[in-house]
C-alpha cells in the first residue's frame, strides 16, 4: 500500500500548476491555426512549386526530384473532395498539415514547461506565434511541402520529448 501512494505521489507532483486538460490549448491552436490559414488560403495557384505540386497531385506525377511521394499522395487523397478547384484543395493540404505542425510545438513546449504557471496558454502563445510568422505563413497557405515537413519534425520532438 505504501508503494501506490508513493506513485500517487510522484504523479501529484508532475501535474502542472494550472490544472486544466492540454488538450484545451493544443486544440485551440488547431484550430485558430487552421481557420486563419483557411481564411487567408489561396484559391488557385500560387509562387514557386505550387503548380507542380498541384498538377501532380491531380495525376499522380512526379513533381521534381526527390518528388515528395508522400505529399502528392495525400494531394491526390484530397483532390476527391467535392469543393473548390482542384488548386484550393492541395494548397488546403499544406494549411492542414501546417495546423497540425502548429498544435503539436504547442503540446512539446507544453511538456517542457508544465511546471510553469499558465504553461498551457503560454505554449499556445509561443506555437501560434511560430505560426503566423511570415515565413510560415507564406508556405502554409500554397501547396508547398514545408507542412508535412513540419509535422513529422514536431512529431519528432513530441515523441523524443515523450522518451
Amino acid at each position: 500500500m505504501a508503494q501506490a501512494s508513493s506513485l500517487w505521489l510522484t504523479h501529484s507532483t508532475m501535474e502542472p500548476i494550472v490544472y486544466m486538460p492540454i488538450h484545451s490549448p493544443v486544440r485551440l491552436t488547431f484550430l485558430v491555426a487552421f481557420a486563419v490559414y483557411l481564411a487567408l488560403l489561396c484559391p488557385d495557384l500560387a509562387w514557386e512549386d505550387s503548380g507542380e505540386f498541384i498538377t501532380a497531385s491531380w495525376c499522380l506525377g512526379v513533381p521534381h526530384a526527390p518528388g515528395s511521394p508522400i505529399y502528392v499522395i495525400l494531394g491526390k487523397i484530397l483532390t476527391c473532395l467535392p469543393f473548390g478547384s482542384v488548386a484550393f484543395r492541395v494548397n488546403l493540404l499544406s494549411a492542414l498539415l501546417s495546423a497540425i505542425a502548429s498544435s503539436l510545438f504547442c503540446l512539446f513546449l507544453y511538456r517542457r514547461t508544465r511546471e510553469r504557471q499558465n504553461a498551457g496558454w503560454i505554449a499556445m502563445g509561443l506555437s501560434l506565434s511560430w505560426a503566423f510568422s511570415p515565413w510560415v505563413m507564406r508556405h502554409a497557405l500554397a501547396a508547398e511541402v514545408y507542412g508535412p515537413a513540419w509535422a513529422c519534425l514536431m512529431g519528432v520532438f513530441v515523441l523524443m520529448d515523450e522518451y
